[in-house]
């Protein structure tokens, strides 16, 4: 229900300009609908495809896997000192251990993929009545509001649909970019479905911090089954390090800019609070969430301190260190006072 909130807070005003050439409401949803799902329709089917091809190998890249970890493990064991040392059978076990976990890995992700394909539909309808029944949530609300307060409310759920709009369009050319980026880097080292593991490692980055991680560590991972020469996992590595780099200080900033406007703190406690109760789907909600709840905190002068307190860029209130040193040169004439009694 979130997500079809803030994806009907997107793609509202497309919603108003289809709505004034086709006057009947439900034809209006649908229409804006078809425009937002055959792009993504289209990304997916792209990807479902080399994700069945890497299905089909993948027995086989788990035999690579399982070899090449064994060599790598044994390499390792050799160089270790004396007390240190695994048997050969200890090697194995970890090793079998380990296929066992990739498996097991693999069929949670297809059952995880089920549930999100019915989740994502399931999100669509939202959208849909959302969008139908628009000026009746809106009149809603409204009336809700104390007479003297509607103005500021008003004012308040206009600033809510301005950030989520930009923030969620800003996100999505993040993830455009992203996408284009890691492809090319990974064709560059000419590691098998580019493509697909670039565009996958664009879409985790949605999840704050811990996506980047995980969008990288699998084409790292199937580049090491796949490939003899060690060091090209090395070098993805690298890349995606300055891929982070510049997305992180260059490309977020310059697209999104400040239209959240949350500090890191809040923003970490914000994905790992939000995470706790809804997990991964909480996660990629946690900053947009954040980010309306510092709207609403700004406008009451109760909240604005917690606002300011979760902003990103605080400034110093006038004469605020002139009467701190007011106060600090108060305090020691107190003391010395106190001592020469």
């Amino acid at each position: 229900m979130i997500f079809a909130l803030l994806i009907a807070g997107l793609v509202y005003n497309i919603f108003n300009g289809i709505n004034d050439f086709i006057k009947v409401k439900w034809v209006s949803s649908l229409t804006t609908i078809m425009v937002l799902i055959i792009p993504v329709l289209f990304l997916v089917g792209v990807l479902a495809i080399q994700f069945e091809e890497v299905f089909s190998e993948s027995e086989q890249l788990v035999t690579q896997v399982e070899q090449k970890s064994k060599t790598s493990l044994t390499m390792a064991n050799s160089n270790m000192p004396k007390s240190m040392r695994k048997t050969r059978s200890e090697i194995n076990e970890y090793i079998t251990e380990g296929k066992d976990l990739i498996f097991d890995l693999m069929q949670e992700g297809l059952s995880n993929s089920i549930s999100i394909v019915f989740s994502f539909f399931l999100t669509l309808i939202y959208v849909f009545f959302i969008l139908q029944y628009s000026s009746g949530f809106k009149h809603f609300i409204i009336s809700q509001m104390h007479e003297s307060k509607k103005e500021n409310g008003i004012s308040v759920m206009l600033k809510m649909q301005d950030m989520i709009k930009n923030y969620l369009s800003g996100l999505g050319l993040v993830v455009v970019i992203l996408c284009v980026l890691n492809s090319i880097g990974l064709m560059f080292f000419g590691v098998k479905y580019a493509v697909m593991w670039g565009c996958l490692a664009g879409v985790l980055a949605i999840i704050p911090y811990i996506g980047t991680i995980i969008g990288s560590a699998l084409p790292i991972a199937f580049a090491f089954a796949t490939m003899d020469d060690v060091w090209i996992p090395v070098g993805i590595a690298v890349y995606f390090f300055v891929i982070q780099q510049i997305e992180g200080n260059i490309i977020t900033p310059k697209i999104i800019g400040n239209k959240i406007n949350v500090n890191p703190l809040f923003a970490i406690l914000s994905v790992v609070f939000f995470g706790y109760i809804w997990g991964i789907a909480g996660a990629i909600l946690g900053l947009p969430l954040a980010g309306l709840v510092k709207i609403v905190l700004s406008t009451y002068d109760q909240t604005s301190s917690l606002s300011i307190l979760m902003s990103e860029e605080i400034e110093e209130p006038e004469n605020f260190s002139k009467e701190m040193n007011a106060s600090k040169y108060r305090l020691i004439n107190l003391f010395t006072f106190q001592r020469k009694l």
